[in-house]
């Protein structure tokens, strides 16, 4: 016998008597829906006073009462078997878990017991007297389980154990309390079995978390269900009791065990956040209990890794979710409750929370994937909106961890596309929190340290050409919201940090001194991060043009001295092209920049195995209204022109490849605007031929 199973005996016949038809029968030919409520009321409707009478028309009462439980069962095993027709119907299933219709179902099981007692022979006795409530209970339990994650243990194994966990449903209800109301007192019981503590936290959390969610009630205002304050006090004394002992458990389980205890443990969290979230409604604060929250984060580490031991540095989220998983993340306000209830990163194995939000976070766009329609990730602008401070707190946890995961990955440790999938709705997250406040006008509490992280997050991605179009954009896009909050001033330090980029130019160009590797590398990621704010929408409207054309000018200024060592040249020339380019293609630019002939002269010094500068030179090409002189045309033909050849030629191999194919395209578009110039046509077109020779 292991941990799960209940006291038994191995005679079952013996031991187990009661009024149990759970034979199955076909279906009836009415709607489903029509049935099962008829079904419903009929055993609402019974007199108990009527059910332990010794007339003859006992007999026709407790033969409608089976009927009823016969159609009531065959609908869960529906459900179980996710029988389309009865999934569809998850409106029964929440009348089946209301607090009053449980409370009918343990008044007539009380009744009944007592009639099954009677009815033994003489002299005989049985260990356990079960009756079809019973049945009823634990085939609703089994429904339970495959409503909250889709699928059931008994569904996935053998003939014999599933006979088994049968038996112990049974055994376990049969050891529920005669009123409903005492049922959730079982979960701390030191009396009560594991399958019997299972099955009170599976009708528990169907009570407190399934219903409600199904049918949008309140729970806690219903004279047939406990309090939160009862109800945390006994989910409490569960979780400091099972804390003692849940690394030998979790060490001496089988797979199945550990399955059930990851499950177990999913609704656990998921009802004491549900009550304690009640109990901050009512009241200021809930009471510290930092040994049960410490037991509470070493379940979600359980259901998180399987294992109590689990140290993740790096951003995992769990991309293909369990069902211990699914009831974490996809019932309650789990989530929500976590980030305000662990908000203090200094808190030992906090990192958890930070990686149940980075597998929140990268199923938010997975909801329309599920097998089950009643499966779906909680509305992100919902939860976001709750508390913006606590969720803002814990995504910004998650943008620290991937700037740190980045370093690392500088150092050779390879990042998974999940990873990229969560940094993107990190991003995406934190541009609904910001613009939610906005318009609220409320400043949003850690807004700097938000920005921060976002800059970090750009500076380590700029030059990433692995990042796809979706995490550029939601980045750029919470950059842009964080432009708009007041707090962290945004606008008035762009303009601080140009002007001491400018500072930094004048003085490397005084004798003795010569700029730096640091100094190089900020400027580069100071032109490409105004360059890019610029490219957007949003970002134009609230920075101006000319301070950033100032800073090009400088910049060229200090490039055409001549005395840069090579490298350092080579990466800010291909900024300030870059820059150049990006500004005038503006359409509603009063003026172009006034430097256009040196920007040619650096794009033609470039050479045509540089494709960041021969990209930018040709948009900015074919953007531009005026040409310089004929010569300069002549040899922006011949740059392009060899550009071309080189990729015709596969000259740029692994990662430059699908780059250089892109390149071409916008080269092409400038030899045509060069071909179409006034200026030295003929010449162009006599280079034709010989492009085409050399292809």
């Amino acid at each position: 016998m292991h941990d799960s199973d209940t006291e038994s005996e191995s005679d079952v016949e013996s031991s187990l008597v009661g009024w149990l038809d759970l034979s199955s029968s076909e279906p009836t030919s009415s709607p489903i829906r029509q049935t099962v409520t008829m079904a419903i009321l009929s055993l609402q409707n019974v007199p108990l006073a009527d059910i332990a009478a010794t007339n003859m028309n006992v007999e026709d009462l407790h033969r409608k009462i089976l009927e009823a439980s016969n159609t009531i069962n065959r609908y869960l095993e529906g459900i179980i078997s996710n029988r389309q027709d009865a999934v569809e119907e998850l409106q029964l299933f929440a009348s089946l878990v209301d607090p009053s219709f449980l409370a009918v179902l343990f008044a007539q099981r009380r009744i009944f017991h007592k009639v099954a007692a009677k009815a033994l022979a003489p002299g005989t006795r049985a260990s356990t007297v079960v009756c079809w409530v019973d049945g009823l209970i634990a085939k609703l339990a089994e429904a339970i389980t495959t409503v909250a994650c889709g699928t059931s243990i008994k569904q996935s194994v053998s003939g014999a154990m599933r006979t088994q966990l049968e038996d112990d449903g049974l055994r376990a209800a049969a050891q529920l309390p005669e009123k409903w109301l005492m049922v959730p007192s079982v979960i701390s019981s030191n009396n009560a079995s594991p399958a019997a503590k299972r099955l009170a936290i599976q009708l528990t959390f169907a009570v407190y978390i399934v219903g409600p969610r199904l049918q949008g009630y309140n729970p806690w205002s219903d004279c047939n269900t406990p309090q939160a304050s009862d109800v945390s006090k006994i989910l409490d004394q569960y979780t400091l009791a099972t804390s003692a002992n849940e690394a030998a458990l979790v060490s001496y389980s089988t797979e199945m065990l550990l399955e059930q205890m990851r499950m177990t443990y999913a609704m656990i969290v998921s009802l004491f956040a549900a009550s304690d979230s009640e109990i901050r409604r009512n009241r200021t604060a809930s009471p510290f209990r930092p040994r049960t929250l410490g037991g509470l984060l070493a379940m979600i580490q359980l259901i998180l890794y399987q294992t109590v031991q689990e140290d993740e540095s790096c951003i995992a989220p769990c991309e293909n979710l369990d069902s211990a998983q699914i009831i974490l993340l996809q019932w309650g306000d789990t989530v929500f409750w976590c980030w305000e209830t662990w908000n203090d990163s200094r808190v030992a194995n906090t990192d958890c929370i930070t990686q149940l939000t980075a597998t929140w976070l990268y199923h938010l766009n997975l909801q329309g994937g599920s097998s089950t329609p009643y499966q779906d990730i909680p509305n992100a602008h919902f939860l976001l909106e709750k508390n913006p401070s606590a969720a803002n707190w814990t995504v910004v946890q998650v943008l620290h961890r991937s700037v740190m995961s980045l370093l690392a990955e500088k150092q050779s440790v390879a990042l998974q596309d999940t990873f990229f999938t969560v940094l993107s709705n990190s991003c995406y997250a934190i541009d609904l929190l910001l613009r939610n406040e906005l318009i609220h006008e409320r400043t949003l509490a850690g807004a700097e340290t938000t920005g921060k992280c976002l800059l970090s997050l750009f500076a380590l991605l700029y030059l990433e050409t692995e990042v796809n179009s979706r995490l550029d954009w939601d980045l750029m896009q919470a950059l842009t919201s964080v432009c708009e909050d007041k707090k962290f001033g945004f606008v008035e330090r762009i303009e601080e940090m140009i002007l001491q980029s400018r500072r930094k130019l004048v003085h490397s160009m005084e004798p003795g001194n010569d700029l730096q590797s640091t100094d190089a590398e900020e400027l580069r990621l100071v032109v490409y991060f105004l360059v890019r704010l610029w490219h957007s929408v949003e970002g134009r409207k609230r920075i101006q043009r000319q301070p950033i054309l100032n800073l090009l000018s400088s910049l060229i200024n200090r490039l055409l001295r001549g005395d840069l060592e090579p490298l350092f040249f080579n990466f800010l020339r291909e900024a300030v092209v870059t820059g150049f380019c990006i500004l005038d293609t503006d359409v509603g630019a009063p003026t172009k920049s006034p430097k256009q002939g040196d920007v040619w002269k650096l794009s033609l010094d470039a050479g045509s195995s540089n494709l960041i500068v021969a990209s930018s030179f040709a948009h900015h090409i074919m953007a531009t209204e005026h040409f310089p002189d004929p010569l300069s045309c002549a040899e922006a033909w011949d740059l392009l022109r060899d550009t071309m050849t080189l990729i015709f030629r596969r000259h740029f191999m692994e990662d430059e490849k699908p780059i250089a194919l892109l390149v071409s395209l916008g080269i092409c578009g400038a030899l045509l605007r060069l071909l179409d110039a006034d200026a030295s046509t003929g010449a162009f077109h006599s280079q034709l031929s010989s492009m085409a020779e050399t292809k």
